[in-house]
């Protein structure tokens, strides 16, 4: 080992060394941990808006248990004509939205982006829409569905206004 003239460095010292520094290294690839359920709060409640004259409503339950809980329905001539269940759950590999959709098998999504009132669920691999994008700003929440379908990008966007929860 090359150091100061006449100076040996003890194997004991050497080894000791190696590993704080091995130590640092993985201290500094750590993964941040996983976001929880809870950091999704800001969804939770009633929400509703006018789709090209139907309602829509959505709810969120407060999360509890590392999930929340979601329904979403559209109304249109007093006739409920499209509704899924959405449930959001904490994973090991992050925050999971899975998708219920009527007439469909279920989708999840993953968590890709998540900040203080809004989140980017992405799935690559589904047909459309391949994200669904959350947003909230006061008492607005924007819902967006977006993706390529058929080599076209294509996006649904609900705005929804909080509601009471009759």
């Amino acid at each position: 080992m090359r150091g100061r003239p006449g100076f040996r460095r003890h194997p004991a010292t050497a080894l000791a060394a190696a590993s704080v520094g091995a130590g640092l290294l993985l201290a500094g690839c750590a993964r941040e941990p996983a976001p929880e359920a809870a950091s999704l709060a800001w969804l939770t409640g009633c929400w509703e808006g006018k789709v090209e004259g139907a309602l829509v409503d959505e709810r969120w339950s407060a999360p509890a248990g590392g999930t929340l809980l979601g329904t979403s329905r559209t109304v249109k001539d007093d006739k409920t004509v499209f509704h899924e269940f959405m449930l959001v759950r904490e994973t090991d590999g992050g925050l999971l939205l899975t998708i219920h959709a009527e007439g469909q098998q279920p989708v999840s999504f993953r968590l890709q982006q998540l900040g203080k009132s809004d989140a980017i669920f992405a799935n690559a691999a589904h047909d459309f829409p391949q994200r669904i994008v959350y947003h909230r700003k006061g008492n607005t929440l924007i819902a967006r569905a977006e993706g390529e379908e058929h080599g076209q990008k294509r996006q649904l966007r609900t705005k929804l206004k909080r509601a009471g929860c009759d």
